[in-house]
């Protein structure tokens, strides 16, 4: 049967349109294969990402866990199926961190389609661990799909992070209380901080004075320059320590210690510099005063009578005097370091000894030791040994002071000997000697011992007015006399010698004849008075009765005279009636013989 052609064109047509269609189809299928096989290789590889991942996966709806990855568990120490089906609240140490997580998350998602924040889990065995979470939705219509999210543990990075905000923290708190003053500056030698103690020192508010010029401390731009100077050449210094003049906010200028360090980046390129200020003005006047002590001292001990040495603990000679180098005749002066037996290996054991008790903390003396050298010299010396001790309080060694004084004893028993003959000299005498002070009582300093059977007084009670002064021993009627004999002498500069009474002490009145003068002053410029005195007791009643046989012997003589003149009257008016009647008998005669011629 013939097909109209009209038909067979449609036919035509409409298997034309059938095989396009079933090319296009045949295209569809191939393409959808193609995308199968494509997500099947894009599900392999997620799934080989998802198992192989270094990051904790999962997926969760509801809260509920859907998938995890074996990282998510072995980083928690759950089993997979110990997680599938589960809440996630069993990942989180609190309910309020575990609402903190969701509240967020949920919101980071709404906002940026995905979400990051760090939270705490708690592992199986109990530990808790810091995760960085990253959350997305499954699909792009919501969070109806559920979520996707990654878990990194970032306990370590955490950590670290807590350790270095720990040691920053220690870092400030240490900047800010150290008591030096403490300023960091770039390689430029600007000012990037400084520390609570430099604001103290300077004067200058915190972050006053940044970013300046640390010309701005210096006393002047001569000593900023000095410092850049020393800064390059000590490069290769860790640190270096110099002296440097300050100057403060409010222009007081002061002496500071500074300490610089280089700070180097990991190329040992220098970054910067920080510098330690401490002021030591007190400190180098101090070590001024010390120094003029020291000095002082070394002069004091060079110029005392003793000679010195310092010993420490093994009896090492720390130091020494020249007197003690010249005193012993020390012919190897460098003995700094030596021990002391080594330079006296003679030593008596009596030394050795006094060397441990003073290394165990005694001290010991003598005023007078003879010490016998082996060539049979003795010297004579007056010494101290005494231990010396360190700041904590421990024994650090000794310090022997020696002073050889054999002059000054054989001088004593010069002087000694001397006393002795004298004593004998006075002992001998028949009287007192006497040293006294020129004052109204002369005040004895020395009476012989002629004193006890002169007065009654031993010298002891005489010497310093300790019993009874001298001047009370003069009778009340001769102390005037004494005085004005004493001072007019002494007005004239010549001796005096007097005779006067005293009253003993058992009350009896003795004559004295005194002898004496002035012989010099004290270091009070007190007169003194030398002399000697004798009882003329004896003399005095020898003298008063020849004073009686002398008044009798010249009554008797007056008696006798006139008795005498008496006779000598008589004979001699006797002799006159006998010359005038011999006289008048010539008379009688010449007048008869007259007669006689007349008669004639």
């Amino acid at each position: 049967m013939k097909i109209p052609e009209s038909e067979n064109n449609s036919l035509q047509k409409e298997l034309g349109s059938l095989k396009r269609k079933l090319s296009a189809l045949e295209k569809e299928v191939e393409k959808k294969r193609l995308l199968e096989q494509e997500l099947m290789a894009s599900e392999k590889k997620m799934r080989s990402i998802f198992r192989a991942a270094p990051t904790g996966i999962g997926v969760g709806k509801e809260w509920i866990l859907l998938e995890a990855n074996e990282h998510l568990c072995s980083m928690t120490g759950y089993k997979k199926e110990e997680l599938i089906g589960k809440s996630a609240r069993i990942l989180y140490p609190s309910q309020e961190e575990f609402e903190r997580v969701g509240k967020e998350k949920y919101a980071q998602i709404a906002e940026k389609e995905i979400g990051q924040l760090e939270t705490q889990w708690q592992k199986k065995d109990g530990t808790i661990i810091h995760i960085l979470l990253t959350s997305s939705s499954v699909e792009d219509s919501g969070l109806e799909g559920g979520v996707t999210f990654t878990a990194l543990d970032i306990t370590e990075r955490v950590e670290m992070h807590t350790a270095l905000n720990m040691v920053v923290e220690q870092y400030k708190n240490l900047f800010n209380s150290i008591r030096d003053s403490i300023l960091v500056s770039d390689t430029n030698r600007k000012i990037i901080q400084y520390n609570p103690a430099f604001s103290d020192l300077f004067g200058y508010l915190p972050g006053e004075i940044e970013g300046e010029k640390t010309s701005v401390i210096y006393k002047d731009l001569d000593e900023f320059r000095e410092m850049g100077t020393r800064l390059m050449e000590n490069i290769d210094n860790p640190n270096f320590i110099l002296t440097v003049s300050y100057k403060k906010k409010n222009g007081e200028i002061f002496t500071g210690e500074t300490n610089v360090f280089y700070l180097r980046n990991q190329d040992g390129e220098i970054t910067g510099f920080i510098g330690t200020i401490r002021d030591v003005s007190e400190r180098m006047e101090a070590e001024k005063k010390l120094e003029y002590s020291y000095n002082l001292m070394r002069f004091i001990i060079e110029h005392t009578n003793s000679a010195v040495a310092v010993h420490d603990r093994d009896l090492n000679y720390v130091y020494v005097s020249q007197r003690y180098l010249d005193d012993y005749n020390i012919t190897d002066r460098d003995v700094i370091g030596k021990h002391h037996y080594e330079v006296f290996p003679d030593l008596p054991r009596k030394w050795r000894n006094v060397h441990q008790r003073a290394l165990a903390g005694e001290i010991s003396s003598s005023e007078r030791d003879p010490y016998f050298k082996e060539n049979g010299e003795v010297v004579w010396t007056r010494w101290e040994c005494r231990p010396w001790f360190e700041s904590d309080g421990s024994i650090g060694g000794i310090i022997v002071y020696t002073e050889v004084i054999t002059k000054r004893v054989l001088a004593e028993e010069a002087v000694k000997e001397s006393e002795r003959k004298l004593s004998t000299l006075l002992s001998n005498l028949p009287g007192m000697a006497y040293r006294c002070l020129y004052d109204s009582d002369y005040t004895m300093k020395f009476i012989s011992a002629g004193c006890i059977d002169f007065t009654g007084y031993e010298p002891k009670e005489l010497i310093d007015n300790s019993v009874i002064s001298y001047a009370a021993l003069i009778h009340p009627d001769d102390a005037e006399m004494v005085w004005n004999s004493i001072q007019n002498a002494v007005a004239d500069d010549q001796p005096f010698v007097i005779e006067y009474r005293i009253i003993d002490r058992e009350g009896k009145e003795r004559w004295f004849w005194e002898q004496g003068c002035e012989v010099s002053k004290t270091k009070d410029r007190d007169l003194i008075l030398e002399g000697f005195i004798t009882e003329i007791t004896d003399r005095k009643r020898v003298e008063k009765e020849l004073l009686k046989i002398k008044s009798s012997l010249e009554e008797q003589v007056e008696e006798r005279t006139r008795e005498l003149k008496e006779r000598i009257n008589e004979l001699e008016r006797f002799h006159q009636a006998t010359i005038e009647r011999e006289f008048r008998i010539k008379e009688l005669q010449d007048e008869i013989n007259r007669l006689k011629k007349e008669n004639q």
